[in-house]
């Protein structure tokens, strides 16, 4: 298994990102110098991204649900 080479606020703003509709994956990707696939594992919020990120388990965390950041 890779190194893991985003942070766990990284990966909270991907998928705030990509929420809003206006982000590719392939976007995200570039402006994060990650892989397209690892950009649709965070989105997919796939079992290895939660191994990975483990503060991620249960998604978007409970502070930036409320919108606060």
């Amino acid at each position: 298994m890779g190194a893991i080479k985003l942070s766990v606020e990284k990966v909270r703003n991907i998928r705030m990102l990509l929420a809003t509709g206006n982000y590719t994956h392939l976007s995200l990707s570039k402006r994060y110098k990650v892989s397209r696939g690892h950009i649709t594992k965070i989105a997919n919020k796939m079992r290895r991204d939660e191994n990975n990120y483990p503060q991620l388990r249960n998604g978007i965390s409970q502070k930036n649900k409320d919108g606060i950041h």
